[in-house]
């Protein structure tokens, strides 16, 4: 999942080394295989890394080249190609990333292809830009306080330096949505940045623009055979494309439309038995998945894992949780959700 954390300034930082060190850690368990951090007089950015593709090696980011820091929260997918193709001098994603922003300045997000949460910082200067994937995958959330900005994957480590009030404005998206619509946050003076967006802060302002229209994208398709040999060749494409290579993975199985797909071509793409993971509930079989996705399991050849989630499990997850929806989304499936990607990690499953 990884995180990153950045506080910038024209000017030194009024605000000690130990609390900008408690806001930055804040985010730890969204890394938990190593922290790196750097601090000057003007700036502080930080990362926690959960390692998949650069498991084994040493943690690089924030990373510094040519006179620019750059943070990186995602995966983008066709690194080692876009590498090749226009002959980076870089080995991995986030040096790919900025030899790609150095080349082709803010459009070089047209050419990746993943989910992304990116800040780029010109040490010269003071400038910062930051974007994020099309569609919103990895959060980024935005402040800025006086002459100084601020930039965190949640907003709990904003607020711990700002202390910005609850906007109770934003209750009613919350309470119709399920979530505030970005830019809004439940915090008065803390932002999301828009999916397909870049900011561009020169030290005293900042501006954000879309570098993306891709909804106003079309495509004509007039017969079904067409049209299932599209959607199967799309499916097959992201899913093996999104397979982790060097990181035990599994799949999160209902049963339902949607998992079964991706559990039936994930076994296809990887020709291997997968392992797949599901949850229900005793005395609620209406809402008990569990048949459907040991049926499906069972027809793909996959080494099936079944957990009950019981009423004590509820309120346990609950209370854990509860730290880390610091921007809350209300979907009650978020609970039985984390309890089941905590057993898939205890099966020592990554992705």
């Amino acid at each position: 999942m990884c995180s990153i954390f950045g506080v910038c300034s024209k000017e030194t930082l009024r605000v000690s080394k130990e609390q900008l060190l408690v806001a930055f850690n804040s985010l730890e368990h969204r890394g938990l295989d190593s922290s790196k951090y750097i601090q000057e007089d003007s700036y502080f950015f930080g990362s926690h890394r959960l390692s998949i593709e650069t498991i084994k090696k040493e943690q690089r980011q924030p990373i510094f080249k040519g006179g620019y820091y750059t943070l990186f929260n995602g995966e983008i997918y066709n690194y080692k190609e876009l590498i090749k193709v226009h002959n980076l001098d870089a080995t991995d994603e986030t040096e790919a990333i900025l030899e790609l922003f150095l080349k082709y300045k803010e459009s070089f997000v047209e050419h990746l292809r993943g989910m992304f949460a990116i800040a780029i910082y010109k040490e010269a200067t003071g400038e910062l830009w930051l974007f994020r994937d099309l569609v919103g995958k990895k959060p980024l959330y935005i402040a800025k306080s006086s002459d100084v900005f601020y930039f965190a994957s949640e907003p709990k480590a904003i607020n711990y330096l700002i202390k910005s009030p609850l906007d109770k404005r934003m209750l009613h998206q919350f309470l119709g949505f399920g979530a505030t619509i970005s830019p809004n946050t439940l915090y008065k003076d803390i932002f999301k940045l828009p999916p397909a967006s870049m900011l561009y802060f020169d030290g005293e302002n900042h501006i954000i623009k879309s570098f993306e229209e891709f909804l106003e994208q079309k495509e004509c398709i007039n017969l079904k055979e067409q049209a299932v040999s599209l959607v199967h060749k799309s499916l097959q494409e992201a899913i093996a494309l999104r397979i982790p290579k060097k990181v035990r993975w599994g799949v999160l199985l209902s049963g339902g439309l949607d998992s079964s797909l991706v559990a039936a071509l994930a076994t296809k793409a990887s020709k291997s038995q997968i392992d797949t993971f599901s949850v229900g509930y005793e005395g609620y079989e209406k809402y008990d998945e569990r048949l459907f996705a040991k049926e499906v399991s069972e027809h793909i050849g996959a080494n099936h894992h079944s957990f009950n989630f019981s009423k004590e499990d509820f309120f346990n997850t609950l209370d854990e949780l509860l730290e880390f929806i610091d921007d809350p989304i209300g979907d009650p499936a978020q609970i039985p959700l984390y309890f089941l990607i905590k057993r898939a990690k205890e099966q020592g499953v990554k992705v």
